[in-house]
């Protein structure tokens, strides 16, 4: 039996994933060990109003600067003094931290690793429906924004700039720490290959037409009517109708070298039930090219007085600036970054 780390950027498919992986292993025959769910505060932690359903469940790990944390959801968290023990009492593990010097460390304490990838113009349009959840509202530091698209608007330039540095540091790692990657892209378009390369990968037997009751037991349908506020479309390429022209340029611009490494379309007009418009892996990327790809989402000198000019002549009203000011001050002093 092997411990499992999922990994991926926020909003990416993360709970479809967790899922599949635990219907996975179940038809394995694993047998599921949780750390969470041996600890006192689960009792009370499974009367909470979480994201989505057996979120209180889910063992969940951060790896920051000053150590690895085990939490649930946005609502409690603990540092993990011994992460080997963790490790090694959980069956799987949920992840969404970048990749920082201590994941070095972490990583290899797991059997089996799996990266899950989506295109960064979907991920920031389901941010900016998200964040307007009842759960978001009640338990994220507030974003002061009126609706989905006043979000989107001023949120995209970060989630593009934080997506390419996320799976750039995670691609960076893999001749070292090899991991198993995951398209949300080519999961949609076929479900049934890419469950067979993830059963491979994790070299376990399943039952005959066991694919076939996964594939029913994670369906869309299903996932969306018990998680409706996390489960909302499950679409690709919904940033064709979302974005404006002006911010699909801008995507390229910040994000182009990643997407171009991956094989995600630019043009809007990409045949979405071709194979030949999805994503895939290079068998080897290049260094000097994944470089240039992180390196075009990082802000110089030009794109922070443009931020910053953004946001003082931008369309906010004064007082939302000011909330917003409060905010990154109070986050400053206190020590959390902006």
């Amino acid at each position: 039996m092997s411990s499992i780390l999922h990994a991926g950027i926020h909003k990416s498919g993360n709970l479809w994933l967790s899922r599949i992986l635990r219907r996975i292993t179940h038809h394995a025959g694993w047998e599921h060990t949780s750390w969470v769910q041996q600890h006192p505060i689960h009792a009370t932690a499974v009367t909470w109003e979480l994201s989505y359903s057996g979120q209180a469940d889910m063992d969940f790990m951060s790896i920051v600067p000053d150590g690895c944390y085990w939490r649930i959801s946005d609502v409690y968290r603990e540092p993990l003094e011994d992460v080997k023990a963790y490790v090694h009492q959980c069956t799987h593990v949920w992840c969404h931290s970048p990749i920082i010097p201590r994941s070095l460390e972490v990583l290899p304490l797991f059997d089996k690793i799996v990266y899950l990838i989506r295109d960064p113009r979907d991920i920031a349009v389901s941010l900016s429906r998200f964040v307007f959840t009842p759960h978001v509202r009640n338990n994220w530091p507030p974003h002061f924004e009126k609706d989905p698209e006043s979000f989107l608007r001023h949120a995209l330039d970060g989630e593009l700039r934080d997506w390419v540095a996320h799976v750039g540091g995670w691609l960076s790692i893999r001749p070292r720490i090899p991991f198993h990657v995951v398209f949300y892209e080519r999961l949609r378009h076929d479900f049934d290959a890419e469950v067979q390369d993830l059963v491979d990968y994790l070299e376990v037997d399943l039952p005959d037409r066991a694919v076939d009751a996964i594939r029913h037991e994670v369906s869309f349908e299903i996932m969306h009517g018990s998680d409706p506020d996390h489960v909302r479309k499950g679409r690709t390429r919904e940033w064709v109708r979302a974005l404006s022209e002006r911010q699909k340029v801008h995507a390229i611009r910040v994000a182009g070298g990643m997407l171009e490494l991956l094989g995600y379309p630019f043009a809007a007009d990409a045949d979405e039930g071709s194979s030949n418009d999805l994503p895939r892996l290079p068998r080897r990327i290049a260094a000097d090219l994944l470089e240039r790809a992180v390196a075009q989402a990082e802000r110089g000198p030009l794109d922070e007085v443009r931020r910053v000019a953004g946001f003082v002549f931008g369309d906010r009203s004064l007082q939302v600036k000011a909330n917003r000011v409060r905010l990154w001050a109070r986050d400053t002093l206190s020590g959390r970054s902006s």
